[in-house]
C-alpha cells in the first residue's frame, strides 16, 4: 500500500502556502494603499498598549490551564515552572506549531520528572475545554440574534448555526463515549495510559476549564475593541461583543503562520459591513504583529533559562520515572 503520509518538508511549509494565499485572497478584495494610509493613521499610543498587554495577559493565563491539567493528572508542578516552560516553547511554535507543542510536553515531563504518557493525557484536557469555550461563546451571540435580530450578518448565519452543530455535537460525543460503557473494544480503548485524564476528569475539572477559558477571552473583548477604535473603527459594543466570538474563533485556526489571513478573513465577515475594510484589514495585521512580537519576545526571555536547565539535566542521573506508556490491564 502507498505511504500516504504528508512529507515532513510539506508539512512545514503548508501553513506558510495557505497564509500567502489567504493573503492575497485579501488584497484582491482590499485597497492595498488605503491599508497602508491607516497604517499611518493609527493611535498606536491607544493600539500598543492594549494589544501588547493583553497578548502578555494571555500566556499568563494559558499557563494556568496546563498548570491546572498537570496537578490533576500528573502530580504537582509549580506555576513558575511551567510558565517558564511554555514561554520557552515559544520561540518554537513561531516557526511550527506542532513542533513548540510537542517540545513543550517533551521537556515538561523531563524536567518535572513526569512519565511522558501522563503529560500527554493531562495536555489532551485543553482542546476539549477549547472546543467548550467555543460552543458557548458562539452560541450566546446566535441565541441573542435569533431574539433580536440584525445584530450578526445574515450571509453567516447558516454556516455559524453548522459550525455550532458541530461543536457541540464533538463535545456530547466526547462526554458519551468516556461516561458511558461499551462493547469489549472499547472499554480497552478507554484503558490506554495516554486516556488517563478522558477516564478521571469529573465535571468540577470541565467547569474550572471552562471558567478559565473564560477568564481568558472575556478581557480580549475591551482590548479587541479598544485597538480597533485605535484604527478608527467605530462600531456599537453592544453590538461587537456578539460578533467577536465569531471573529475571534476564524482568526485563532491553527492553518496559518501568526494568525496571518485567517485574522483578515473573520474580521472583514463579522465587521466587514461595518467598518471600512482597508481599516480592518490594517488593524487586523498590526494586532498581528504585535501578537507575534510578544510571544517572540517571551520566548526569547525564557529560552535561555530553559537551556541552561536542560544541559544541566543532561549531565545528571537519568530521570527516575519511565517515559513510556505501560500497558494497563484491561477486564476482558
Amino acid at each position: 500500500m502507498a505511504d500516504t503520509r504528508m512529507p515532513p518538508w510539506l508539512r512545514a511549509v503548508l501553513p506558510w502556502i495557505i497564509t500567502a494565499a489567504l493573503l492575497a485572497l485579501v488584497f484582491l478584495k482590499v485597497d492595498f494603499r488605503k491599508t497602508v494610509a491607516n497604517f499611518r493613521d493609527a493611535n498606536l499610543w491607544v493600539f500598543l498598549p492594549a494589544a501588547i498587554l493583553f497578548n502578555f495577559y494571555i500566556f499568563f493565563i494559558n499557563s494556568l490551564v496546563y498548570t491546572k491539567v498537570l496537578n490533576w493528572f500528573c502530580g504537582p508542578v509549580k506555576y513558575s515552572s511551567v510558565l517558564a516552560i511554555r514561554g520557552a516553547s515559544y520561540l518554537l511554535t513561531s516557526l511550527n506549531t506542532g513542533a513548540g507543542q510537542g517540545g513543550m510536553l517533551l521537556w515538561m515531563s523531563k524536567k518535572e520528572r513526569l512519565p511522558f504518557w501522563e503529560v500527554i493525557s493531562a495536555a489532551l484536557m485543553v482542546p476539549v475545554a477549547d472546543l467548550s469555550f467555543l460552543a458557548v461563546a458562539l452560541t450566546i451571540p446566535v441565541a441573542l440574534n435569533s431574539f433580536i435580530g440584525g445584530v450578526l450578518p445574515d450571509i453567516n448565519i447558516r454556516i455559524l448555526l453548522l459550525v455550532i452543530g458541530i461543536f457541540w455535537g464533538l463535545l456530547l460525543a466526547h462526554f458519551l463515549f468516556w461516561n458511558v460503557g461499551g462493547d469489549k473494544i472499547a472499554r480497552r480503548f478507554k484503558q490506554k495510559a495516554w486516556f488517563k485524564a478522558y477516564r478521571n476528569a469529573g465535571v468540577r475539572q470541565y467547569v474550572i476549564l471552562l471558567g478559565i477559558r473564560c477568564l481568558q477571552h472575556i478581557p480580549g473583548v475591551l482590548a479587541f475593541y479598544v485597538g480597533l477604535r485605535a484604527f478608527g473603527g467605530i462600531v456599537p459594543f453592544g453590538t461587537f461583543v456578539i460578533r467577536f466570538p465569531a471573529a475571534l474563533v476564524i482568526q485563532s485556526l491553527p492553518v496559518t503562520m501568526f494568525q496571518l489571513g485567517t485574522a483578515q478573513g473573520g474580521w472583514l465577515l463579522m465587521f466587514g459591513n461595518l467598518v471600512d475594510q482597508s481599516r480592518l484589514v490594517a488593524f487586523t495585521l498590526s494586532w498581528s504583529f504585535v501578537y507575534s512580537l510578544v510571544r517572540i519576545a517571551i520566548g526569547a526571555f525564557f529560552f535561555r533559562g530553559e537551556m541552561r536547565a536542560f544541559f544541566r539535566g543532561a549531565q545528571g542521573e537519568p530521570n527516575a520515572q519511565s517515559t513510556i506508556a505501560p500497558q494497563e490491564k484491561t477486564d476482558d
